[in-house]
C-alpha cells in the first residue's frame, strides 16, 4: 500500500493514467520474428530431396507471395532441416523469393544438391513476469487542483507527467494496469462510470494497480524482491 499525502510541496500531483477499455481474455499471447535459414540438400536415389513445394502460378500472382515448403517427407534429406511453411529465398544462387512455381521446380528439378535460404517465422525470447499488487492514495495540494486524469485500454496508467509519483520505489510506474479506483473495482465498468469514480475523487486519490515484475529479479530497475508495505511521498 503506497500512501501519497501532503508532506511535499508539490503544484499538484499530476499524472496521466490513460484508461483504455478493450478486449483483455487473452494477455498471454506469443511473439515471432521472422528469420533466415540456411540448409544444404543432397538428393536422394528413391525419395529425391524429400519436399514438396508449392506458390503461385505466375510472377505477377501476389496471393501466396512466393515459393513454400508445403511438404516434408520423413526420413528423407529434408526431415529435421526443413518446415511445412518454410518459405525459399534463394536455390543455388537464384533468387526465389518472388518466383514463380515453375522457376523454382526448373531450378531444382536437375539439381542433384540444393544450397537453400528459406524464411522461417520462429518464436522471440520472453522473459517471465510475475505480477505484483500495489495501492496509491494521492493527495491535492490545492482543491482547485485536478488528479490529472485522462481516460481512454485496460485501464492502464500511460504517462506519469509529475516525476515525483515515479522516484520513489515502487513509485507508480507507466503500463500499471489499474485494479481499484477508491476502493471500487473496475471489473466490468465502463468508461463513463471509470470517469465518474474519478470526478467523484476529492482530495485524494486511492488506486490499486498491478505490475508485472521480472521473476527472481525483483521489481524493474531495482534490486529489492520486496516492495515496501506503504510509502508516504
Amino acid at each position: 500500500m503506497i500512501w501519497f499525502k501532503k508532506g511535499m510541496r508539490m503544484t499538484n500531483f499530476l499524472f496521466s493514467l490513460l484508461f483504455h477499455i478493450c478486449p483483455t481474455q487473452n494477455l498471454l499471447f506469443h511473439l515471432t520474428h521472422k528469420q533466415n535459414f540456411i540448409f544444404t540438400l543432397t538428393k536422394a536415389n528413391q525419395s529425391g530431396f524429400g519436399i514438396a513445394i508449392s506458390g503461385s502460378s505466375s510472377n505477377n500472382d501476389q496471393s501466396n507471395g512466393g515459393i513454400f515448403i508445403s511438404d516434408v517427407i520423413s526420413n528423407g534429406p529434408a526431415f529435421g532441416l526443413l518446415q511445412i511453411g518454410d518459405k525459399i529465398i534463394s536455390c543455388n544462387g537464384y533468387p526465389l523469393e518472388h518466383a514463380n512455381y515453375s522457376s523454382a521446380v526448373t531450378v531444382m528439378k536437375e539439381a542433384q544438391q540444393l544450397n537453400m535460404i528459406v524464411k522461417r517465422r520462429v518464436p522471440v525470447p520472453f522473459v517471465e513476469f510475475e505480477q505484483r499488487t500495489l495501492k496509491f492514495t494521492l493527495s491535492k495540494s490545492r482543491k482547485k487542483d485536478d488528479f490529472g486524469i485522462v481516460l481512454g485500454c485496460r485501464f492502464y496508467i500511460k504517462e506519469i507527467l509529475n516525476p515525483k509519483l515515479a522516484e520513489k520505489e515502487p513509485g507508480l510506474k507507466e503500463g500499471d494496469s489499474v485494479l481499484r479506483i477508491n476502493g471500487q473495482s473496475l471489473d466490468g465498468v465502463s468508461l463513463e462510470e471509470a470517469t465518474r469514480l474519478l470526478q467523484r475523487s476529492r482530495e485524494k486519490l486511492s488506486l490499486v494497480v498491478q505490475r508485472d515484475v521480472r521473476r527472481n529479479g525483483g521489481n524493474c530497475g531495482t534490486n529489492n524482491n520486496r516492495w515496501p508495505s506503504q510509502t508516504t511521498i
